[in-house]
């Protein structure tokens, strides 16, 4: 029992650290998204039923739970924080803009504006003998990326003027700074 969510009619930003191409300290890539207020009511209101639902499935029902933890955070009023993780070689599918699968790295960072589809099921831990929901990224759409050079907004060119060039770079020496420094 799970459910699966598209949601076309709004954009999310991505928030703190991604490594959506590269696998993070643990091994797993994943992406950090900004989602608001009606996003989790629609979520939390799954849950409940979901987590129902997987601990009357177990041999012994009596023994098991519900998480008290969602696996979104409250980070604002009306804002939230999920994490979507996933490994390397089961990565979601990209798209831009236009549909188009990404089949390379580009600069997916905090603050780039993506659509979201995922799917929200309950799984049990058998550990602790609770019972949670997970939300796991299938596909996700890029509507602008950030990278650490700024935001990529498509037709905001800038008109040719002098000045750097990466090919010939000019390189102005300050008067005040010592030419023949020692190393």
């Amino acid at each position: 029992m799970g459910s699966t969510h598209v949601i076309k009619d709004k954009t999310f930003t991505l928030e703190g650290f991604q490594s959506a191409f590269k696998p993070g300290k643990f091994g797993t890539c994943g992406i950090k998204v900004l989602i608001d207020q009606d996003t989790v009511e629609t979520l939390e209101a799954e849950r409940g039923g979901m987590i129902n639902y997987k601990i009357e499935k177990q041999a012994d029902p009596s023994r098991w739970v519900a998480a008290r933890n969602p696996k979104w955070n409250d980070v604002a009023d009306g804002m939230y924080i999920i994490n979507f993780t996933w490994k390397p070689d089961q990565p979601p599918v990209f798209v831009d803009s236009e549909g188009t699968v990404i089949t390379e790295e580009i600069p997916l960072y905090s603050g780039s504006l993506v659509k979201i589809a995922f799917d929200h099921y309950p799984y049990p831990d058998n550990t602790r003998k609770e019972v949670n929901t997970t939300c796991k990224l299938t596909k996700l759409q890029v509507i602008s990326c950030k990278g650490s050079a700024g935001v990529d907004r498509g037709n905001l060119d800038f008109d040719k003027t002098d000045g750097f060039k990466v090919g010939a770079p000019q390189v102005i020496l300050d008067p005040e700074e010592d030419t023949n420094p020692d190393f």
